[in-house]
């Protein structure tokens, strides 16, 4: 099955690339969804009988795989589960009671200004708001991070390329370090 390949650099270009041969399908998803993280390697090389693209990892903002039979991954860090919305088209559920998972939305902005819009549900065991909007920081900490593509492929986001991210609605209780200022 052929494999779609999208590449968003923190120039804010994507880039597109397509992959039909079984063989070499398989070989980019292990490299793109392995267990290393791809952002901390030297280089990625994409070539074709026309061209060879060579990209900087730590340049490159996110990478979606899509069409293939991609590797059994849970979306997320633990318990946190990232899934891209098409904002134009669908708005997140909000849930944040205590019965279910907690589901918000939290927008990723990156160096070079692409944002990606998600939705996020955060098992809500015995945790709080303020916990839950913790593992959402903690984002920025892990070597890179998975979440399910719109078009239900896999992502990977390069957290050293993102620059915030808004969680939306803010919840009553918060971290002990987080900053109170007034809405505008």
């Amino acid at each position: 099955m052929p494999l779609s390949i999208k590449i968003v650099t923190t120039a804010n270009r994507t880039r597109f690339f397509h992959q039909s041969d079984e063989r070499q399908v398989s070989k980019s998803l292990a490299l793109l969804a392995g267990v290393n993280p791809i952002f901390s390697a030297s280089s990625l090389m994409l070539s074709s009988s026309l061209q060879t693209e060579v990209f900087s990892p730590r340049r490159i903002a996110l990478i979606e795989l899509e069409g293939a039979a991609l590797l059994p991954r849970a979306p997320g860090p633990g318990d946190v589960r990232i899934t891209a919305i098409d904002v134009e088209e669908a708005a997140p559920v909000i849930q944040l009671d205590d019965a279910a998972p907690a589901t918000f939305r939290v927008d990723f902005y990156f160096v070079g200004g692409y944002v990606l819009s998600t939705q996020v549900d955060v098992d809500n065991t015995d945790v709080t708001f303020a916990d839950r909007t913790r593992r959402v920081t903690q984002l920025f900490e892990v070597p890179q991070i998975w979440y399910k593509t719109a078009g239900n492929g896999v992502g990977l986001i390069n957290p050293a390329s993102m620059t915030r991210a808004v969680i939306t609605p803010s919840g009553d209780t918060l971290p002990a370090d987080a900053l109170l200022v007034d809405d505008y």
